[in-house]
């Protein structure tokens, strides 16, 4: 709320409120200290924000899929989850630090969490467009200018110009599983001229399986059924086991 406030504040007039809670964030999560950050910083406080951004850094959690950033306990009053959290990061240290080397690697890891192209929930999708979007401004991804070409087994799928008029344009390229290798590994080209901009993409691969030629599985699990004859005056089960209709 402080965050909010102090956005659409002219002055300095929730500068008290921000200073009580930084001397209390120990106990925010990794998403309020960002947004605690970013308010400080607003408000001339380079030293104290500076101080949660390495806060932040220390909490980051690099993987092979990215850069992300979790909380101790799940924060349901929020609708808080991983993924809303690292977005809400991202766009804190894209505001305050653009040149972070955590960046690159957050926006990575956030494109990697959607399925089927998007994310799973509303507030996940709101705070990851606005943290992508305050990337793309800072690191002046928005002036994009280079080609890209996609290829799958040596076939051209499409090939474009990315401009800053196309640039959020998405483009989608299927081929059919009859097309794909079946006793070879497939490989996914991707090129990308020189020139400003990155290039975001994900690869999905969806496929089904008759029913009448897959195999029963153990692996442990057994599942068992026992019918008991109730008490028709309580109700409740009784040791006599049915074992016929």
């Amino acid at each position: 709320m402080v965050y909010a406030l102090n956005e659409t504040s002219e002055t300095n007039e929730y500068a008290s409120h921000a200073t009580a809670l930084y001397e209390r964030r120990a106990q925010l999560d990794n998403f309020a200290q960002s947004f605690l950050m970013m308010t400080l910083r607003k408000n001339g406080n380079v030293a104290q924000a500076q101080t949660l951004l390495q806060a932040l850094t220390a909490n980051a959690l690099p993987s092979a899929t990215g850069t992300h950033w979790e909380e101790k306990q799940p924060d349901w009053f929020m609708m808080n989850t991983d993924t809303r959290t690292t977005a809400i990061v991202l766009y804190g240290i894209a505001r305050v630090d653009p040149q972070n080397a955590l960046l690159k690697n957050a926006v990575r890891w956030l494109m990697t969490m959607r399925a089927q192209g998007h994310w799973e929930t509303t507030q996940e999708t709101a705070w990851a467009l606005l943290g992508l979007t305050e990337y793309m401004k800072q690191s002046g991804e928005l002036d994009a200018h280079y080609t890209y070409a996609v290829a799958v087994n040596g076939k051209t799928l499409g090939q474009d110009q990315v401009t800053p008029e196309n640039l959020t344009a998405n483009q989608n390229f299927d081929v059919a599983i009859k097309d794909l290798l079946l006793d070879a590994a497939n490989e996914l080209l991707l090129t990308k001229s020189e020139g400003p901009g990155n290039l975001y993409y994900s690869a999905f691969l969806n496929y089904y399986l008759p029913v009448n030629q897959i195999q029963a599985l153990d692996r442990g699990v057994m599942v068992m059924r026992q019918y008991f004859q109730v008490d028709q005056a309580t109700l409740q089960p009784t040791a006599t086991q049915i074992t016929s209709a």
